[in-house]
């Protein structure tokens, strides 16, 4: 599946989970150089549980528990100066 919105599939195979969550390892398509690449991006789709891939450059992450369920939402975007040109954004 895309993962980080550019039109191309990336890998993602599961490294940890239990019964109502899982963690994945990612590996980003590299076009320009026909191989799956761990960027910065990648690093942090890693730390994300139940991540989900949405339209428009979004990825969902969430975990069920007694007491402790949350749904994030953070956008893929740019940011200038920053220590990746393509990272992922937390939206409180």
């Amino acid at each position: 599946m895309d993962l980080d919105s550019d039109g191309h599939p990336d890998l993602a195979g599961t490294r940890e989970f239990g019964a109502k969550w899982a963690r994945c390892c990612v590996w980003l398509c590299d076009p320009s150089q026909h191989i799956f690449v761990k960027k910065f991006l990648a690093e942090q789709m890693d730390l994300l549980t139940n991540l989900t891939p949405l339209e428009g450059g979004l990825v969902c992450s969430s975990q069920l528990g007694a007491g402790k369920s949350f749904a994030g939402f953070a956008p893929i975007a740019g940011a200038e100066g920053s220590r990746s040109e393509r990272q992922l954004i937390l939206l409180l």
